[in-house]
C-alpha cells in the first residue's frame, strides 16, 4: 500500500491512504486504525478514521511531527495487503416516504422508478460505514446502487428527521434526528 503524509498541525498529521473514496481506500484505512489501536505509539493521542485518511494526533512533548512520520512510515512499510479487521454488521430499521422519509418520492421520479423499486433497491444492498459525520451516530454509507442516487435537495425545514438529505452514488448520510443543516 501507498500511502502520503502531510502535516495538519504541531500536533496531528493526516495519512492518505488514497484519493477516491472507495472499498480499497477504505480497507486502508481501517487497516491503518487497526494497527494504531494495537499497538499505539506512546505519542498517540487519537486517530481519526474518515473516507480516504487517518488523522493521527499526537503529543509534541514526546515526539514531533518528523519523528512521527518516520515512525508511521516503517510501521506501514510492514503491513501486509490488509491486517484482519472483521467489520460488524448492524441491522438499521427504516421508514419509508412521507413525514419518515420526505425524499423518497423525489428519488423515484428522479430515477424514472416506482417508489417500491427505490426501497428495494435500497433495502437489497449492504453497505460499509465509511466515515462518522459531525455528530455522533451520523455515519456516511458507502455501496448504495447508482440506480437510486440523486442529488441534494435544499431543505426548507432543517428539523428534518429519519431520512436521508441525499443519496448520492458514493455516500448516503444516515439521519436519525434533528441536526443542523445549514449544509443544505
Amino acid at each position: 500500500m501507498d500511502f502520503s503524509f502531510s502535516p495538519l498541525s504541531d500536533q496531528a498529521i493526516v495519512i492518505e491512504a488514497g484519493n477516491e473514496i472507495n472499498e480499497s481506500a477504505q480497507k486502508a484505512v481501517r487497516t491503518i486504525s487497526a494497527l494504531l489501536e494495537a499497538s499505539p505509539p506512546s505519542w498517540l493521542i487519537e486517530t481519526i478514521p474518515a473516507f480516504t485518511t487517518v488523522t493521527v494526533f499526537y503529543d509534541p512533548i514526546k515526539a514531533l511531527y518528523g519523528t512521527v512520520k518516520s515512525e508511521l512510515e516503517e510501521l506501514l512499510s510492514q503491513t501486509g495487503e490488509e491486517l484482519a479487521v472483521t467489520p460488524r454488521t448492524v441491522e438499521i430499521p427504516v421508514c419509508y416516504g412521507g413525514e419518515f422519509g420526505p425524499d423518497l418520492e423525489f428519488v423515484a421520479k428522479h430515477n424514472g422508478l416506482t417508489q417500491q423499486q427505490v426501497i428495494d433497491f435500497h433495502t437489497g444492498g449492504e453497505y460499509s460505514v465509511y466515515m462518522i459525520g459531525f455528530a455522533p451516530g451520523f455515519p456516511f454509507i458507502g455501496g448504495m446502487s447508482e440506480k437510486i442516487a440523486a442529488p441534494r435537495r435544499i431543505l426548507r425545514d432543517f428539523g428534518f428527521q429519519n431520512a436521508p438529505s441525499a443519496l448520492p452514488a458514493c455516500k448516503q448520510e444516515f439521519i436519525r434526528s434533528k441536526l443542523p443543516a445549514a449544509g443544505n
